[in-house]
């Protein structure tokens, strides 16, 4: 009796038609639609692995549609790898293969930008047709002689290359680093912890395995200085420099022109930089002032303190009699 885990994993398509061949099914028709029928057609044990599986029938293919649980190396996480095997025609012909185009491998709560806890937004998947191009046929099936094995193979190669930087990223997500970052470099436009999921951050894991890839020695205050130009500066280098096409020599070369270019006006020590952390200090203690003056004169005066604003001061018409809240209440 064979494991169905080990039968969905390591054998090919051509391996799966010799067994057809061998047992004398001839007609995909005959293949059973019933879990338990199946395995014992197939001589196959269940495995608890195998978290989904269902059988049915259109016209003359009959599809066997399971997710297996798949271990990643050297931790205690999982992926699924959603599949399909189906038996098709008088010939009982056979084709196995992802039933999606992708897999998550990664999906990890992050608090700095979002923090619901019912909301991940850090997702790290990886494409099979990226992946290993070489591996799939038309429509994600395996070419004849290949495997699960052999997908998980290049899935758990690539995992081991990206799971440092992804926690890497995480930790200076979580500790403090990329906020004090981006607020050094964005003063006028700091980061709303926590409820910053919709205003446009361009500080994505994706983006700094993508740099971490093209460009030698990129780290997580290039990352902030590269989502400070995406956020404020649409221009033609920019566009170039995150377009997939562009060679990573030429990447290479336009971000040591935007880095440079960036820094020469947003170094801590500059004339520019200076300028505008005073300015930023200035407002805020220009509010705060006026938010004590305010609280001063309307307790002296007893009026309710929205009334009292020397930027826009209430047009007296608009009021015909005193309103509910017109006085101060301590």
């Amino acid at each position: 009796m064979t494991n169905l885990y080990d039968f969905l994993f390591n054998k090919s398509p051509k391996d799966i038609k010799n067994l057809v061949k061998s047992l004398g099914i001839k007609n995909s028709l005959e293949i059973k639609t019933d879990i338990k029928n199946f395995l014992n057609q197939f001589d196959l044990e269940n495995d608890p692995r195998i978290l989904y599986q269902n059988i049915w029938r259109i016209h003359s293919t009959t599809s066997f549609r399971f997710s297996i649980e798949i271990s990643l190396s050297k931790t205690t996480k999982t992926y699924l790898l959603h599949g399909s095997l189906n038996f098709s025609g008088s010939s009982c012909s056979v084709s196995l293969g992802p039933s999606e185009g992708s897999t998550i491998l990664i999906s990890e709560y992050l608090g700095l930008f979002d923090a619901r806890k019912d909301y991940n937004n850090l997702k790290v998947m990886v494409s099979f047709l990226n992946l290993v191009p070489e591996l799939l046929g038309d429509d994600l099936n395996l070419k004849r002689d290949c495997t699960f094995s052999q997908i998980d193979r290049e899935i758990q190669k690539y995992y081991t290359k990206i799971s440092p930087k992804i926690q890497e990223y995480l930790e200076k997500c979580n500790d403090g680093t990329i906020e004090s970052l981006w607020n050094t470099y964005n003063p006028r436009n700091p980061l709303n912890v926590g409820d910053a999921i919709f205003v446009g951050y361009s500080l994505s894991s994706k983006l700094y395995l993508e740099f971490t890839e093209k460009i030698p020695g990129f780290n997580i205050e290039d990352l902030v200085i590269l989502g400070t130009n995406l956020n404020g500066q649409k221009d033609s280098d920019i566009k170039k420099l995150i377009d997939p096409n562009t060679p990573n020599q030429e990447v290479i070369r336009i971000w040591s022109k935007v880095k440079s270019e960036f820094l020469k006006k947003i170094r801590p020590t500059s004339n520019h930089s200076k300028w505008i952390n005073n300015l930023v200090d200035s407002n805020l203690e220009f509010k705060q002032e006026i938010d004590r003056i305010r609280d001063e004169i309307s307790k002296k005066y007893n009026i309710n303190p929205k009334y009292l604003d020397c930027l826009k001061p209430p047009r007296i018409e608009q009021f015909k009699d005193v309103p509910e809240d017109g006085y101060y209440s301590s």
